[in-house]
């Protein structure tokens, strides 16, 4: 890992990811599953870590691999003789998610499940409007015997 991602925090760096993929703060919000003013903060340290001089210019430098300190380009770290790859610095993909109006991310016993559930909260509706209107034409039925 490079130096320039040594500086930032994993949310940091989801955060630069979401602002390279051009998304707002809301957006990058809802997919990491917190405040817009979260992400807003964790992309002003992370603007100050790297001594960007705004948020697209942090998620460019980490991007490029852009050692503030050196203001160049690294190129990636080879190591020789046998050891493990060297690991080369990189954002995090953005999280994808589907549409709550698409049930595709629902596979087999959930799916049934939620049509189970969803079939049985239509019925005990019917249910309570049925009763509902039965009890109400008794009363009317009875007020009208009462004269």
């Amino acid at each position: 890992m490079s130096d320039t991602t040594n500086r930032l925090s994993r949310r940091q760096l989801e955060c630069l990811a979401g602002v390279a993929a051009l998304k707002s703060s809301k957006q990058i919000a809802v997919e990491l599953g917190i405040s817009p003013k979260t992400v807003d903060n964790y992309i002003a340290e992370a603007v100050t870590a790297l001594g960007a001089t705004n948020r697209r210019d942090a998620a460019s430098m980490l991007a490029a691999g852009v050692d503030p300190d050196k203001s160049h380009v690294q190129s990636p770290r080879v190591e020789e003789g046998p050891g493990p790859e060297p690991v080369t610095a990189s954002l995090p993909q953005p999280v994808t998610r589907t549409s709550m109006r698409d049930f595709s991310f629902l596979t087999g016993p959930k799916r049934v499940l939620l049509i189970l559930v969803g079939s049985l909260i239509v019925v005990l509706a019917i249910g309570v409007s049925v009763v509902a209107a039965v009890g109400m034409i008794a009363i009317y039925e009875r007020a009208g015997n009462d004269r």
